[in-house]
């Protein structure tokens, strides 16, 4: 199966990445407008269960039995710190002029630790989607141990494994529901911290992630129609809302969105042809990265007051900072997230159907969109 595309994971990241971006910008409309909109994209921080679900996923897949802990910490760092330096830097200056004693909250963010410390002042500091950056750090960390341990199991406990991981997703959730308000994930709270933001905490989805991954590759994973993990993923993607707080969020869209990614993997490897295969859709999903990283720096100064003043609100302003989003998203994809990866990797690359270098064997479809 080397040399695979799996492009609609590639283009499923655009997205995800879309759906988060649109939960953020409802922040530009008023009372009235924000409840139908709600209804849509209110449960968009779900998109980071998914996130996690295709990191898991794609790294299981496309890892080397000969691969070294150095080598995969190499080139999880070249895939992913230079894009989020910059983009990083980017946010700092920002709020430096804005708001300078703010800068000195992100403290943390550059050595992508923020979200251990259970205070949003510190886990959203600079740049808020950044902490789900600082969740995937310590999934790349365990990742080489993990998938040793996972690959010396055969199927059937692999399954179990599977799971046991949505398992433990549901009792997270239940766990804290007394306490949290479906509508208040962001509150600076304990809970909030330990069942959502806390990364041991969403290993879960990050391994079972990865043992659908090892399992499609030993042909383990019995045939799932695109079209209908489609219409599940997203029955449960609007689903989520009405469930209570990290419940609905994680655990009851978990699953649906694991059978989605199998179900593209699949439909790739078929060679079925689709509308997420198109170029189009495959330079979005080559983006989505840094349109993760951008898209809420463009979404936060346009939401302060003195430029809402101006008249720069509503549908108008989504829309700028969504055409700021995806330009600043090109220039950091194209001058920097690219480059710094060829540099830093060492890897021998071929070019995918997106015209972006990749490891052959590797899907473009990485991990990283997701927000809060």
């Amino acid at each position: 199966m080397g040399g695979v595309r799996l492009d609609r994971l590639t283009s499923l990241r655009f997205v995800a990445a879309f759906v988060v971006f649109a939960f953020h910008a409802i922040v530009f409309f008023g009372a009235s407008t924000q409840h139908w909109l709600n209804v849509l994209f209110g449960q968009g921080r779900s998109g980071v269960t998914f996130f996690f679900v295709l990191s898991g996923f794609v790294l299981a897949w496309a890892a080397k039995p000969d691969d070294t802990v150095a080598k995969v910490y190499r080139r999880r760092f070249a895939r992913i710190y230079p894009a989020y330096l910059v983009a990083l830097l980017f946010a700092a200056a920002l709020w430096a002029i804005a708001d300078w004693p703010t800068v000195w909250r992100g403290w943390l963010s550059p050595f992508l630790l923020q979200a251990w410390v259970p205070s949003n002042a510190i886990y959203f500091g600079v740049n808020i989607p950044a902490w789900s950056l600082s969740v995937e750090a310590f999934f790349y960390v365990a990742f080489p141990f993990l998938v040793r341990g996972l690959r010396r199991l055969d199927d059937r406990r692999l399954w179990v494994v599977a799971l046991a991981m949505v398992a433990v997703s549901f009792a997270i959730g239940l766990a804290v529901m007394p306490v949290l308000d479906p509508l208040h994930l962001d509150d600076d709270s304990l809970a909030v911290w330990a069942a959502y933001y806390f990364p041991p905490a969403r290993l879960p989805e990050f391994v079972l992630g990865m043992v659908l991954g090892l399992l499609l590759r030993r042909g383990s994973v019995p045939a799932v129609p695109w079209w209908s993990a489609g219409v599940f993923a997203g029955a449960a993607y609007l689903s989520a809302g009405i469930w209570p707080s990290t419940l609905g969020v994680v655990a009851i869209v978990v699953v649906p969105f694991a059978v989605l990614v199998v179900a593209a993997a699949q439909a790739d490897l078929a060679g079925k042809p689709g509308p997420l295969t198109s170029r189009p859709f495959l330079v979005l999903g080559a983006i989505s990265y840094c349109f993760y990283l951008t898209h809420h720096i463009f979404i936060m100064r346009m939401a302060q007051d003195g430029v809402r003043a101006l008249g720069i609100d509503g549908v108008f302003a989504a829309c700028l900072a969504l055409v700021l989003g995806l330009v600043s998203a090109w220039l950091l994809h194209r001058f920097v997230e690219e480059p710094w990866e060829k540099r830093l990797s060492g890897r021998v690359s071929v070019t995918d159907a997106a015209g972006d270098p990749e490891p052959e064997g590797e899907p473009e479809a990485d991990p990283d969109p997701a927000a809060r």
